[in-house]
């Protein structure tokens, strides 16, 4: 018992170790600059910049939502079919066109990226 207590305190600290050195410094990323006002009235090329980035966070929590949507679809439909209200196929074709979607969500928010930005 004492050995398998080790053994999973050894575990947890070597996964500690794991998502600090290998998982925290990817949260220091190089960051972009702040867009600063100038001096010389180009107030309107700054409102244009924050019009482009509501609208890429509008995206963003579009396909946040596209997401959790499918996800509680999919577990909705899992439960279903674990008490055999519906088809396991169901499931199958729910997570397909689930995970199609999302990618189409995806792509259009790239291409809005592009052409926006």
């Amino acid at each position: 018992m004492i050995v398998s207590m080790m053994r999973t305190a050894w575990q947890r600290i070597f996964v500690g170790i794991w998502l600090l050195f290998g998982i925290v410094p990817a949260v220091f990323a190089e960051l972009p600059t702040w867009q600063v006002a100038q001096k010389n009235g180009a107030w309107l090329s700054l409102i244009v910049i924050y019009v482009k980035e509501a609208g890429l966070t509008l995206g963003l929590i579009l396909s946040v939502l596209c997401f959790a949507w499918t996800a509680y679809a999919a577990l909705s439909k899992f439960d279903e079919c674990r008490k055999n209200k519906a088809e396991w196929a169901e499931l199958g074709i729910l997570v397909v066109v689930g995970c199609g979607m999302l990618m189409f969500v995806t792509l259009l928010l790239q291409a809005a990226k592009d052409v926006i930005g």
